[in-house]
C-alpha cells in the first residue's frame, strides 16, 4: 500500500512540474491581448483589448474597431471594413508577425 501511495506522489509530481513551465496552452487569443507597436520604430501603439476591440491611436488619426481570430487568421474589423491576416508568434510570444491575407505585405510588432 505505501508503495502504491510513493508511486502515485511521485507520478503526480512528476505531472505537476511537467506542466508547471508550460505556455502552450495559452490560446493565441490570449496572446494577442496587449499593447503592440511597429518592430524598431517609435509608432504609437496597437493594443488589442480582451474584450474583442482594437484601438491605434496616431497624431494624425485614431483608429479603433473590433478583432477576433477566424480559422486560424487575425480579422480586423473597422467601420464594417474587415482585413485578414495570417499571423505568427515567435520570441516567446513577444514578436507578432501579419501578413495581409493574398499578398505578401507583412508587419513586425513587438510587445510593449
Amino acid at each position: 500500500m505505501k508503495k502504491q501511495l510513493l508511486i502515485i506522489g511521485i507520478i503526480v509530481l512528476l505531472v505537476c512540474v511537467g506542466l508547471s513551465g508550460c505556455d502552450s496552452l495559452k490560446s493565441d487569443r490570449d496572446k494577442f491581448v496587449g499593447s503592440w507597436k511597429f518592430a524598431n520604430t517609435n509608432s504609437t501603439p496597437i493594443i488589442f483589448l480582451s474584450n474583442g476591440t482594437y484601438i491605434e491611436e496616431s497624431i494624425l488619426d485614431s483608429k479603433s474597431g473590433t478583432w477576433d481570430i477566424q480559422e486560424h487568421k487575425l480579422v480586423i474589423d473597422i467601420n464594417q471594413q474587415k482585413t485578414e491576416y495570417n499571423y505568427s508568434f515567435s520570441n516567446n510570444d513577444r514578436t507578432l508577425t501579419l501578413t495581409i491575407v493574398g499578398t505578401t505585405t507583412s508587419y513586425i510588432f513587438t510587445k510593449q
